[in-house]
């Protein structure tokens, strides 16, 4: 991971002609100074804007940038005259993993070219031709972090990070955008001083993000192990609602056809087809029974064999005035069943909506009781008032008519005992829907055998007043039925065959997963993220030491492992110290994730900015010790200061310190020739 600034350049036309600037950086400690109001943040911002950054700062990126760069700018520094910038833009030279170079420019203010291209062209800024070829990309718009033409896609690559698709919020998923870890590299002046991470957006909805961009930049293992849980309890969910979805759609396939699936789970199985207890379709046989699904086609098959032997179909049937006199008494007996059935079916449905009622209600006692058990921990008289209601009938029962042996119950009791109602109701409601639902595709089966008695009535009054010399009407009939009939159950087996197979596949993915989960370490933080985590108290504690950290003693220090931030007895550091030295909180937690990325593999791409670092009116002592640290560490750090310090002041503190000083004198925007 690398990212160095090389060099900085900045345009813009005016009516009174082209005002730039050129800045080169160092590798090292780099220093920018400039008196203030003298284009200092134009610079810096400069830099957040040309990487797309700017959403770190502001929700508006057209004020993301000084005026200076984006309407007038002073082109007199006598008299403070201004001028309109007619169009400007910001390019910079970038140094990215295994030394490659390349030029970034973005367009501020342009007729034909709109801020949200950025333009990629790979070679030096000085190298830069029409000739050179170039890469646009957009940036600031929807698909500018996940797609191939989004420019922080390219940045990525180019500083060597693969950013990770995290949790977001209502069980989507997000990548961890650049502007979320950007606040551990870079300290804007109006916003970043304000704590650590102080500039975090929170767009993207990803759930603990400060505590994800930490994991990324470090590379704690910690944060992969709870990426790859996330994923495969995300994927469980997505098989979990795949096979419910997948046996909700057969079922309801199977509605109104007078059959019922008997052994499919609703939820996701990890052996699938379950020998013990083997799935299967019946069919209602119009009263209480109901018989399996291929036992009924072999019957309804041998019935229609029968049918199609022509030496087995009688001619003519003697009895056939008998036979109506049977039929219509079995449709008698069909349609009282019919209306009995009928009359269950809307008792149980009644039923079901009480029970639902009671759930309803029940939930609403439980979320009430749940606040009072917090009220009362927080210690609310208040609570204890709502606590004596009673949980079954919600009245409040005065203590005058409460036996004074028998102890009532506490709130917490009371919400064991709702949960308990709640889940005996559920129960309930489960056992009476499926009995309705057995009900109803059985009243469906008697009214399909009630059309067809009628047929065959019909087709025996035809029998009775026509000869036909051959198959009788009734037969006929039949077969047309059976065969029918026989169709759409082949059908039904056909969908149930399917089901089977796509349960085999999600019972054998599901298996797999819940085995990646349980091989997933125990414990957290490996042993690698602890080294990680001690090298940056270490480093933290002795940064405090030097920048004369006086709140409270060094040793009370630590970094907490459950968000990786500096702690005082598990309260946020920052939430107690004076401004002055949450600013020296601010410089030692940033350079010490610095330092750990010069011991250990992470993601740091050894890049910090400091914006104005001096706050808070920091002692010289302190920011000499800032500047010395800077300085230091490994050969392929770049830590760029930008600092309105009295020159010679600065002087004095950079005199053993190893830097590069770009002195800006007078405005940074300046005339060119």
């Amino acid at each position: 991971m690398n990212l160095k600034v090389r060099r900085l350049r900045l345009r813009a036309q005016t009516g009174q002609g082209t005002f730039g600037a050129d800045i080169p950086f160092s590798k090292g400690l780099m220093v920018v100074r400039a008196e203030n109001s003298r284009g200092k943040s134009t610079a810096v911002q400069s830099i957040l804007f040309a990487l797309g950054l700017e959403r770190m700062i502001t929700t508006q990126p057209a004020s993301a940038l000084t005026s200076a760069m984006r309407d007038r700018l002073i082109y007199d520094p006598t008299t403070k005259a201004e001028t309109s910038v007619v169009s400007s833009r910001v390019a910079v030279e970038i140094e990215g993993a295994n030394g490659e170079v390349a030029t970034v420019t973005r367009w501020v203010v342009d007729d034909s070219l709109g801020p949200n291209l950025v333009r990629v062209q790979h070679a030096p800024i000085d190298d830069i031709t029409p000739e050179k070829p170039v890469d646009d990309y957009y940036v600031g718009r929807q698909g500018g972090a996940t797609r191939e033409r989004g420019f922080h896609v390219w940045l990525a690559g180019f500083i060597g990070w693969t950013m990770p698709e995290l949790p977001a919020r209502e069980g989507r998923t997000s990548k961890l955008y650049m502007e979320q870890v950007f606040p551990l590299l870079f300290v804007e002046q109006r916003r970043g001083w304000g704590g650590i991470q102080a500039q975090m957006p929170a767009f993207s909805g990803v759930t603990e993000v400060r505590r994800r961009a930490i994991e990324f930049l470090l590379a704690l293992e910690v944060g992969q192990y709870e990426l790859t849980r996330q994923r495969l309890r995300a994927r469980e969910a997505e098989l979990a609602n795949g096979w419910h979805l997948s046996v909700a759609a057969f079922e309801q396939s199977l509605a109104g056809s007078g059959l019922k699936s008997l052994g499919l789970p609703d939820r996701l199985q990890t052996t699938w087809p379950d020998e013990s207890h083997p799935a299967d379709v019946s069919v209602s046989l119009g009263d209480e029974n109901w018989q399996p699904l291929d036992d009924f086609m072999a019957a309804a098959s041998a019935e229609l064999a029968r049918l199609d032997t022509p030496e087995t179909n009688p001619t003519v049937d003697a009895n056939v005035s008998a036979r109506i006199i049977e039929t219509l008494d079995a449709a008698r007996q069909v349609r009282a069943l019919d209306l009995a059935l009928r009359e269950e079916l809307l008792r149980d449905e009644t039923e079901l909506r009480s029970i639902g009622h009671r759930i309803d209600s029940l939930t609403e006692d439980l979320r009430q009781h749940q606040d009072i058990v917090v009220l009362q921990k927080l210690g609310s008289p208040v609570a204890e008032q709502l606590a004596a209601d009673c949980p079954v009938c919600h009245q409040h029962l005065p203590a005058s008519l409460l036996p004074g042996d028998v102890p009532t119950m506490t709130a917490s009791e009371s919400v064991e005992y709702i949960k308990k109602q709640i889940d005996l109701f559920e129960a309930m409601r489960t056992d009476a829907d499926q009995a309705a639902i057995a009900k109803r595709e059985r009243w469906i089966a008697l009214r399909q055998r009630g059309d067809a008695l009628n047929l065959q009535v019909q087709a025996l009054r035809d029998d009775l007043t026509s000869s036909t010399g051959g198959i009788t009407a009734e037969d006929a009939a039949l077969r047309v039925e059976l065969r029918d009939r026989l169709q759409r159950l082949e059908g039904v087996v056909e969908r149930f065959d399917e089901l089977q197979v796509q349960l085999e596949g999600l019972a054998v993915e599901s298996a797999a997963v819940k085995a990646a989960l349980r091989d997933l370490p125990k414990d957290e933080l490996s042993g690698k993220d602890r080294k990680k985590l001690r090298a940056l108290h270490h480093s933290f504690v002795d940064q405090l030491r030097a920048y004369d950290f006086g709140s409270f003693s060094n040793d009370m220090v630590q970094i907490g492992y459950d968000d990786y931030l500096p702690r005082r007895e598990d309260f946020d550091l920052q939430a107690d110290i004076s401004a002055s030295d949450s600013v020296r909180v601010i410089w030692a937690y940033l350079l010490g994730l610095l330092e750990v990325g010069e011991q250990f593999d992470t993601n740091h791409p050894g890049f910090v900015v400091f914006d104005e670092p001096k706050q808070q009116s920091a002692k010289d002592v302190s920011f000499a010790a800032l500047l010395k640290r800077a300085s230091g560490g490994g050969p392929n750090r770049q830590v760029i200061f930008a600092t309105s310090e009295p020159l010679e002041s600065l002087k004095a503190m950079l005199e053993d310190v190893q830097h590069t000083l770009h002195v800006v004198d007078g405005y940074l925007l300046q005339k060119l020739s």
